[in-house]
């Protein structure tokens, strides 16, 4: 009893010396001080202390024993469900040895001793196993302590790093940093649902999302938000995909390939699935914080543009800006700006400020296409790779917004770059928002031109009205070199209502309105002066060029119109050399006009009684 006692004592004191030494750290002194004083106090020829290695999942000697220790192997791995005991000693057959084993999952001590030369009865060994076992237990525990202790303050250190960080590069870069500095031999891959820069920070792939793909690893870690993990035969690496999860979804998957021909222990898969869920949370921060940006920068963008748009600018100004502002907040290859003509549904106009693109056939043909797809669709298109689609076009993305009024499409802004998916959808919301608002400036513009052209043009002939044209002749008076006036008054007018009734007389006027439009020289103007009279006013013109326009109006007149009828016509000009006037002007050409009809009509009279019967 007293031998047992002193055994007991000894074991304890070793022991607590052993556990002592381990609160500050489990070093080989302290393996080597255990199995030195071991052998001592059980008189064993051999004693060997292994632990298990979660990493390589094997055991590892971690004592150097005498010249005889060679016999037992450094390292020694057991197949699935076997134990320590089982594969020592399967890994040497013949030897009698004695193990004393505790594990878990990541950690394990085992401690071997041989039975030849052992001293002690069964009393005492069964002392050692429940005192060995103790420190085992103490051991393990120690060990887990550490471990996480040094697990959270890396947990700590990285959501430290990353508090206040506000951009996704940042994020990742500190990401990068701390895996690195951890897990320096495992290398990084990062997955997302969509491509933006991250300053190469990680090496950047798309997650598939096609039929053939939804099962692969990533694709599943990216849809439920749960870790995944595999073992790549070619590399002979563990992967893990871990999800950068935050609370309103997942911001993408980092793919970590460990070191070759070791495994990644689950405790530490789990604790890197936290950890990077710590990151997941800074980029869903960060997402959110670059979104308020944006959409603070989008407000205060639309807020200026509608200033622009409620500045009272007229159509061309208008159309101007919708050019301008599409460049600059969708970043085209490409602008184009269309109108529909109301009046005839096939029909669309490229507007000239228009990139060249759009002058091309290609354009064209391209522009007709996308036009279809809004009038049949009533709704904007948005492609990203749109030569899948058709072959209309090289550009691959395309955003088209239709310009509407009362339900109907008046026209469309079309964008389009080269490289496919340059178009975001808040790029797009954006457009569209834009395009709203110019869609109703545009149709107010559009309203404003058509009743300024109402107010100045002539209900029946559609040519200018008299006070219009009489406010230019007096402009054009105080600045030009000199004009021509040509009145025209259908001869026997009264005769052709009579006969054919008023219906036909407007319609004689409205022909000789056409006749008179498709001759008189470009910068010319003419108004319906009267009822059945008509006046042509051609700037920097002397007397000679108002005979010739009023010959070939003459002429076309007499051959052209149904029922067919003849014109008088008096000419009149002036000089800048000469004092002149505009009612003085007007009462030439009118006096000529008179003298035309009363002298035969069908006849072209200069003023100043200078007269050619043509």
């Amino acid at each position: 009893m007293t031998q047992l006692m002193n055994f007991r004592m000894k074991i304890k004191a070793l022991y607590f010396e052993i556990s002592s030494m381990a609160q500050d750290s489990l070093t080989q002194t302290a393996y080597e001080k255990w199995v030195t004083e071991l052998k001592h106090i059980t008189e064993s020829e051999k004693v060997v202390v292994y632990t298990y290695d979660p990493w390589e999942k094997c055991y590892k000697k971690q004592t150097i024993d005498d010249e005889n220790g060679s016999m037992m192997l450094y390292e020694i791995r057991a197949i699935k469900g076997e134990t320590f005991s089982t594969a020592f000693k399967a890994a040497h057959p013949g030897n009698d040895f004695c193990v004393i084993e505790k594990s878990n999952l990541s950690d394990g001590i085992m401690l071997v001793l041989s039975k030849e030369g052992t001293a002690f009865k069964q009393a005492s060994w069964d002392t050692l196993v429940t005192e060995t076992l103790c420190l085992i237990q103490l051991l393990l525990k120690h060990n887990q302590k550490e471990r996480n202790h040094e697990r959270m303050n890396f947990s700590f250190q990285l959501s430290t790093s990353l508090n206040g960080l506000r951009t996704k590069k940042n994020i990742l870069a500190e990401l990068k940093h701390a895996l690195q500095k951890r897990y320096h031999t495992f290398d990084y891959e990062l997955l997302l649902s969509q491509d933006y820069d991250t300053d190469d920070t990680f090496p950047v792939q798309l997650i598939p999302y096609t039929d053939q793909e939804t099962r692969r690893m990533s694709t599943e870690a990216f849809m439920t938000g749960e870790m995944q993990s595999e073992y790549q035969e070619e590399s002979g690496r563990p992967c893990l995909y871990v999800p950068l999860t935050g609370e309103q979804g997942v911001y993408g998957v980092l793919k970590i390939l460990g070191e070759k021909g070791k495994n990644i222990p689950e405790e530490e898969c789990h604790f890197i699935a936290k950890a990077l869920n710590v990151a997941g949370k800074a980029m869903e921060g960060a997402a959110l914080y670059e979104r308020t940006n944006r959409l603070v920068n989008d407000l205060k963008w639309m807020n200026q543009v509608t200033h622009e748009l409620n500045a009272g600018l007229d159509l061309k100004e208008i159309v101007s800006l919708m050019h301008d502002r599409t460049m600059e907040v969708s970043g085209a290859s490409e602008v184009g700006v269309v109108f529909i003509n109301e009046w005839h549904d096939q029909f669309h106009e490229i507007q000239s400020i228009s990139t060249p693109y759009f002058h091309t056939q290609q354009g064209r043909s391209f522009t007709s296409y996308i036009i279809k797809q809004i009038r049949e669709k009533q709704e904007s298109v948005f492609a990203g790779n749109l030569p899948d689609q058709t072959e209309v076009t090289h550009y691959c993305s395309v955003m088209a917004v239709p310009m509407m009024h009362n339900g109907a499409v008046e026209g469309a802004v079309i964008a389009v770059h080269e490289e496919a998916y340059s178009f975001s959808l808040d790029t797009l919301k954006l457009f569209q928002s834009f395009i709203q608002h110019s869609s109703l400036a545009f149709s107010n513009a559009l309203l404003k031109a058509e009743l300024e052209t109402a107010v100045i043009t002539d209900y029946l002939t559609q040519l200018y009205t008299r006070s219009h044209v009489d406010e230019k002749v007096i402009e054009h008076m105080l600045t030009g070199n000199g004009g021509a006036l040509i009145f025209f008054d259908i001869d026997d007018f009264k005769t052709i209502n009579d006969t054919y009734g008023h219906h036909i007389g407007d319609e004689v006027i409205i022909q000789i309105a056409r006749i008179v439009e498709s001759t008189i020289p470009k910068d010319s103007m003419a108004c319906r002066w009267g009822g059945e009279e008509i006046a042509i006013y051609i700037p920097e013109a002397d007397i000679s060029d108002g005979l010739i326009v009023a010959r070939d109006i003459r002429e076309n007149i007499a051959h052209e119109t149904e029922p067919a009828v003849t014109v008088s016509c008096g000419v009149a000009s002036w000089e800048k050399d000469q004092t002149d006037s505009a009612r003085d002007l007007f009462g030439r050409a009118d006096q000529a006009l008179y003298e035309a009809k009363e002298t035969g009509k069908n006849r072209i009279v200069l003023e100043h009684n200078k007269h050619l019967n043509c």
